[in-house]
């Protein structure tokens, strides 16, 4: 695939392009990167994010061939499900001191590989609290079983 050097806004720009292959690229001009590879299932190797990408929610999610570790860019403010279901990546889990609001949900979800200590920016104050924010909002979060997460750490 191919995003070229000048474009700003690379949104859904191959999603569900279920057969497309090779490797993903981001180049520095991308600020909008949502949902750039969703559902790209056979894209291989390892993910990029620009260095001015400030959107990438959905960017990687079901891009269960990639591999290596997870990349969000210093800039990136929303990385929601930006790397669910890739279950093939390892490395450590990061969240920038970048993100913002509730820009962290889902980031990871059933990423079964990941490996090494996670590293979360000192802007996110407390996970629980975003969780509770988000129910009380109406978003659907029972599948990511965070209750009984946090009664295991406690």
């Amino acid at each position: 695939p191919q995003i070229g050097r000048k474009v700003v806004n690379a949104s859904c720009a191959y999603s569900y392009c279920y057969q497309i292959s090779g490797s993903p690229v981001c180049p520095d001009s991308v600020e909008n990167f949502a949902n750039a590879y969703y559902y790209c299932q056979q894209l291989v190797g390892k993910p990029v994010c620009g260095k001015n990408v400030i959107n990438m929610s959905g960017a990687y999610t079901s891009c269960k061939q990639l591999t290596g570790s997870p990349q969000i860019g210093e800039n990136v403010k929303n990385a929601s499900y930006a790397y669910a279901e890739c279950v093939q990546l390892t490395g450590s889990p990061i969240c920038p001191e970048s993100i913002e609001g509730n820009g962290f949900v889902g980031t990871y979800s059933n990423c079964t590989q990941l490996t090494g200590k996670g590293i979360c920016g000192t802007s996110v104050t407390s996970m629980r609290a975003t969780y509770d924010n988000m129910v009380k909002k109406g978003y659907q979060l029972d599948y990511l079983n965070v209750e009984y997460n946090i009664d295991e750490i406690n």
